[in-house]
């Protein structure tokens, strides 16, 4: 075996080196604003879910849809309104860089409350048993203009009804 010169050592040594450290800076500065090509990701449409959740005494939950929407009203707000919500939420940062949007459900659902009379019934007669629950449950999601970051899902942690609330909708 030869010895290398050293002109090859410093060459592959220097280049070993930049790979690690593109490696370890690219994803910090490509998911940071630090990224030229950082634009936007406004919300372009909307969804929104709320359901009836009935828990019963022995287990096992049954659903009953009560609204359901995919249209929403989209306004992008004003730099002032994004001020002051960076005034009454600190950790927001620098409201200059902040794109804030208020998205409105209609009141009405998009379709008709189609549940059928046997659904119903079963329904009220499992609300109508003793140790039942029932809580309200929204869910929404969002979609933005970036394909892969641009989703935001979620759902509310269940409200549950009151045993009065309950009984009403037994009736």
């Amino acid at each position: 075996a030869f010895e290398r010169p050293v002109r090859e050592k410093l060459l592959q040594g220097g280049l070993f080196l930049l790979a690690l450290f593109v490696l370890i800076v690219g994803p910090i500065t490509y998911f940071s604003t630090a990224n030229l090509f950082l634009k936007s990701n406004l919300v372009y449409m909307g969804s929104l879910k709320a359901n009836l959740e009935v828990e019963m005494t022995g287990g096992g939950i049954s659903q009953l849809p009560l609204y359901d929407t995919a249209q929403a009203d989209i306004d992008t707000l004003t730099g002032d309104d994004a001020k002051r919500f960076a005034v009454n939420h600190p950790s927001v940062g620098n409201s200059d860089d902040l794109n804030l949007q208020k998205v409105k459900f209609p009141m009405s659902a998009d379709n008709l409350w189609l549940v059928s009379n046997s659904l119903r019934q079963k329904v009220a007669t499992q609300l109508g048993s003793n140790g039942t629950k029932a809580n309200l449950v929204v869910t929404y999601q969002f979609q933005g203009n970036l394909t892969t970051t641009g989703r935001g899902m979620g759902r509310t942690p269940p409200v549950a009804l009151s045993d009065d609330q309950v009984s009403t909708l037994a009736k």
